[in-house]
């Protein structure tokens, strides 16, 4: 689900900022009608730069008990503005990316997005489900909820290489 298909008439993208408000909130409704019909998965698809972007997408997710999972780009050039701009297929600038690129929040999770304690309140909810279930209980023996960390610290590493690369590539563009 993507707010750009609210710009999209007859296959044709036409932006019009001043219906920005709009359009998100019209992507809002059409998320929360797919997570209360419980369509799976339910992918957004915007470009969301800062947390406070996806938490209500976050907020309904859980409200629906939906698991959640922040995917970035994994590709070499996602932190180049001139590349992004060549193979954008909306035209945004370089310029406007590279805005957007400064206020990027990198790493986000859920307990970021929320705040510690609908987290905290999540896990023990997952931990009662749990329970009641006979299952095991979805925390480590830390009482952390079990999110993957390693593979996302990889990521982190990784995309902290990829970007002093790019610095690199850009210096000796320069």
């Amino acid at each position: 689900l993507s707010t750009d298909e609210f710009f999209t008439k007859n296959g044709s993208y036409e932006f019009d900022f001043s219906k920005l408000g709009e359009a998100h909130e019209w992507n809002r409704k059409r998320a929360e009608n797919a997570l209360e019909s419980q369509d799976n998965p339910v992918i957004i698809d915007n470009t969301n730069t800062q947390a406070w972007e996806m938490k209500c997408y976050v907020s309904l997710a859980l409200k629906y008990d939906y698991h959640v999972e922040i995917i970035e780009p994994d590709t070499p050039w996602k932190f180049n503005a001139k590349e992004l701009a060549q193979r954008n297929k909306h035209g945004v600038p370089k310029e406007t990316i590279e805005k957007m690129l400064e206020r990027y929040e990198r790493a986000l999770t859920i307990e970021r997005i929320m705040g510690p304690a609908a987290v905290t309140k999540r896990r023990d909810e997952l931990v009662r489900m749990a329970v009641a279930s006979g299952l095991p209980p979805p925390v480590g023996p830390d009482g952390q909820l079990r999110t993957g960390r390693r593979r996302k610290r990889r990521r982190r590493r990784k995309d902290r290489d990829q970007q002093k690369q790019l610095s690199k590539e850009g210096e000796d563009d320069g």
